[in-house]
């Protein structure tokens, strides 16, 4: 049997604010990922509430990560209003 490696940082899944506009300059989260972790983001987003004004979190979308640019990904995204984390920090941050 073949096996397939997938990179550990290869996914951007970004999640707004349902109530965003309480807070424009924090628009909602940014979570560095992979697809094998990507099920495991999402149901955990479905539970989790913002920290600045209790709305819930509504799936805006995905981007591809790619290694050597994340630090300039963490940059644009932060500059964009999200708040951005690795998937491993989930637990803690929200």
């Amino acid at each position: 049997m073949m096996m397939v490696y997938e990179e550990r940082w290869s996914l951007w899944l970004i999640y707004n604010c349902s109530n965003w506009m309480a807070h424009p300059e924090m628009a909602g989260v940014a979570i560095l990922t992979n697809y094998f972790n990507k099920p495991l983001v999402q149901s955990q987003m479905e539970t989790m509430y913002c920290r600045y004004c209790g709305g819930y979190f509504i799936y805006a979308g995905e981007e591809s990560a790619l290694t050597p640019y994340l630090e300039h990904d963490f940059q644009r995204l932060n500059a964009m209003g999200y708040y951005t984390m690795k998937d491993e920090e989930l637990q803690i941050q929200l």
